[in-house]
């Protein structure tokens, strides 16, 4: 008896959910591949609908009191109003200017 070669144990076929997994693995790899160069492609577009985006939902509020500077608890009838501010605006001017420049590129 020789301790130092363990015995060889015969090789099994994998099992189907190796297999399966496997299968997912290579199919969402080759799927981020694929969208990845489709993004790279067409820049333009991904890039202005982005910046679009993120300036469309940057918008904020603030409260507005009817004449009493003094701190929200004082103040009589508060109202709220939403804005947004000059880098929210460029955002979305920049972007969708991307996304024009795409449009005029496909044509």
């Amino acid at each position: 008896m020789n301790d130092e070669y363990p015995e060889e144990r015969s090789r099994q076929r994998p099992s189907l959910f190796v297999l399966f997994v496997q299968f997912l693995f290579d199919t969402v790899f080759a799927s981020i591949g694929r969208n990845l160069r489709i993004i790279g492609r067409e820049f333009d577009l991904f890039f202005g609908t982005a910046l679009t985006i993120v300036g469309t939902l940057g918008f904020e509020s603030d409260k507005y009191c009817d004449g009493n500077t003094a701190d929200y608890l004082s103040c009589t009838r508060p109202s709220t109003y939403y804005y947004f501010d000059s880098l929210d605006v460029a955002l979305v001017v920049i972007g969708v200017f991307f996304i024009l420049f795409w449009f005029i590129k496909r044509k």
